[in-house]
């Protein structure tokens, strides 16, 4: 708990990142493991949402599924969290029901229903 309070923030940044960088290394299950077991610690929701994301690479399509159902079960409004469980989705070929959560990140987003008439694209002026 010292070191924690002395180092947080460079301690939560590397540890942020460390599942990226072993995965980069190609230790993708090592990666997915880690996720897990950082979750409980802190950022749960990130940890998670990668975690589903690593299981799609690492080739474990059933497993990422049921990453993302937990993840949006737990964080139904989190724009984050169904953002990664879209690109989740897409990865694994899912591509109607990842546009499906995209609708609904584009909503908590944008409550009023989307882009407004001033919002709509215009001709460039001559």
């Amino acid at each position: 708990e010292e070191i924690w309070s002395h180092t947080w923030h460079d301690l939560a940044l590397w540890l942020r990142c460390l599942p990226q960088i072993l995965a980069h290394r190609g230790l993708l299950n090592d990666a997915v493991d880690l996720c897990e077991r950082l979750a409980p610690i802190f950022d749960a929701r990130a940890f998670l949402a990668d975690r589903a994301i690593l299981l799609a690479q690492a080739g474990r399509g059933a497993e990422a599924v049921g990453q993302v159902s937990a993840n949006v079960k737990a964080w139904p409004r989190d724009p984050q969290v169904l953002r990664k469980s879209c690109e989740t989705l897409w990865a694994l070929g899912r591509a109607e029901e990842a546009m499906s959560l995209y609708d609904d990140v584009i909503e908590i987003l944008e409550p009023s229903g989307g882009a407004g008439a001033d919002d709509a694209p215009r001709e460039p002026a001559a």
